[in-house]
């Protein structure tokens, strides 16, 4: 077997290197922040304690997210959360009455930056991110370029976003396009 075939790869692949690339200046810049392990945890309101014990994070409400450590958990519904820490990070096992799935694979995380990434945003989607309403610390699910995301305000000008491994590719030539006028 080739050892190519063995090389772990982004679901950007080339396009990360692009994507850095070209979305790089003080407007706005974009990067991946390929490999992290990503955990959906579900379970019922009385297992919340003691997965946020497991974690070492308090479980957000639903809508928000915290961060400590490079560690993210966002409030994506009742009883489920996303769990994105930096490769290798430890395995959360579920246990009674608790789902912990490892959905790694399945997305990939992007981190946006600059004073312009609520113009760049807001070309192709409808959620309100101004910073009246979509406050740092907040997280939604939906929709940027028709592709489905999870969306995190992390600082005043940034924003984490995740996007399935299979619109990966389709979501970053958008960003590339998106911000030429922001960059």
């Amino acid at each position: 077997m080739a050892t190519d075939s063995l090389r772990r790869r982004t679901p950007l692949g080339p396009l990360a290197d692009e994507l850095r690339q070209a979305c790089t200046g003080p407007g706005f810049s974009c990067r991946e922040d390929a490999f992290r392990t990503l955990v959906e945890i579900r379970c019922p309101e009385a297992g919340a304690s003691l997965t946020a014990e497991a974690i070492g994070l308090d479980l957000p409400a639903i809508g928000m997210a915290v961060e400590r450590g490079g560690v993210f958990v966002l409030g994506l519904g009742p009883g489920w959360w996303l769990v994105d820490a930096p490769d290798g990070a430890p395995a959360i096992e579920g246990s009674a009455g608790v789902s912990a799935v490892d959905v790694s694979a399945q997305r990939t995380a992007l981190v946006l930056t600059g004073s312009a990434v609520r113009d760049v945003l807001a070309h192709g989607t409808s959620f309100d991110v101004h910073p009246a309403y979509f406050v740092v610390g907040a997280a939604a699910q939906t929709l940027l370029a028709k592709a489905g995301i999870m969306l995190a305000r992390t600082a005043d000008d940034e924003y984490r976003l995740w996007v399935r491994a299979s619109f990966a590719r389709y979501l970053a030539a958008w960003l590339i396009d998106a911000s030429v006028e922001y960059r």
